[in-house]
């Protein structure tokens, strides 16, 4: 800090109004209080409880100013998280409701249009525009079950389930999934060790295959080599896990990682890329609903979702799902994604 300007002590880009006020205030003559974002010496951001006020001479001059700062990081994210959670709570009720009404009209139109079409004749011109409207109603209603999914008011039917298993079925799928110049990698444990959780199978392909639709978006617009990473392991998420990542809880997880060197998200799409038809992609190119479902799958199933992603960094999407109270943990640690 010795010789060098305070302004260098500030974060780039973050709560540029707070410090203009934080100079302006002690530059009157008068005491300043707020939070503010400043550079820690190995480059990340913190975040200070400062109180700043200026120093004066015996004539009332100002000839210094002095900042008592508190770090206050930990405590600013868990208060970003709960209004995140609280918003996505406020958020599923609302799609939850709105999904119920509208899929009562869809099943009106969707009978009235089957049962015309089954009394149409073949030849019938309006034949086809009567399929239009049938299959426009599927597709409508495939957004309100997407929608019940975000919600958690999908009814599901869980059992026990064999990642490991579930994932080598889905592989050859998973692979005509992605374009050819995506390389595909799995990281799966050894069939002997079984991974076991309670969930409905086909829940669990949806969450699969829309991470996977994800990361081959993200990698269309990258030039260098394209890659995918889906692995598999077990993890025991300990209170320290837990006191930085509002709506998780302790236990043993199955976790699935999938991981791509893709364009990644911006910080705000990073904060509400789970909110429903919220999407940065062109307007055609998606609904915006593939992280909003993910989210409330996991949800549904007492799991947790977590996203690492940087701008032109790529993406990693963590999915947490229980485990069978009968699986042994093997490792007893938060996992560190290695990106390749």
């Amino acid at each position: 800090m010795l010789g060098r300007n305070s302004l260098q002590l500030f974060a780039n880009n973050e709560m540029e109004e707070q410090r203009a006020d934080l100079w302006q205030t002690v530059n009157q003559g008068r005491r300043w209080r707020g939070i503010i974002a400043s550079r820690h010496k190995n480059g990340t951001t913190v975040y200070e409880d400062a109180a700043g006020f200026p120093l004066l001479d015996a004539d009332g001059a100002i000839v210094k100013f002095a900042v008592i700062k508190h770090d206050v990081t930990v405590t600013h994210k868990l208060q970003d998280q709960l209004i995140q959670s609280q918003k996505m709570e406020a958020v599923g009720t609302l799609a939850s409701g709105v999904a119920h009404d509208f899929n009562n009209i869809l099943t009106v139109i969707n009978s009235f249009s089957e049962i015309l079409i089954d009394e149409c004749e073949v030849d019938s011109p309006i034949r086809a525009d009567l399929i239009e409207i049938n299959e426009a109603g599927l597709r409508a209603a495939d957004l309100t079950r997407q929608l019940l999914a975000f919600s958690r008011r999908q009814i599901i039917q869980p059992r026990e389930t064999s990642l490991h298993k579930l994932i080598k079925n889905l592989m050859k799928m998973m692979h005509r999934l992605l374009s050819e110049d995506i390389e595909l990698k799995f990281i799966l444990p050894d069939e002997t060790q079984s991974i076991r959780i309670m969930a409905d199978p086909g829940q669990v392909e949806q969450v699969l295959i829309n991470l996977l639709v994800n990361a081959r978006d993200a990698l269309q617009t990258v030039t260098r080599a394209k890659k995918t990473v889906l692995q598999l392991t077990q993890v025991e998420l300990d209170a320290e896990f837990v006191s930085t990542h509002t709506g998780s809880r302790p236990g043993a997880f199955a976790l699935i990682e999938v991981i791509d060197n893709g364009c990644g998200m911006t910080p705000e799409a990073r904060q509400r890329c789970f909110e429903p038809f919220y999407t940065t992609k062109e307007v055609g190119q998606g609904t915006g609903l593939g992280l909003s479902m993910i989210y409330g799958i996991v949800k549904q199933n007492d799991g947790y979702v977590c996203i690492l992603s940087e701008t032109d960094q790529g993406t990693t999407i963590q999915i947490y799902w229980p485990l069978l109270p009968e699986v042994d943990v093997v490792a007893i640690a938060e996992p560190e994604t290695k990106r390749e």
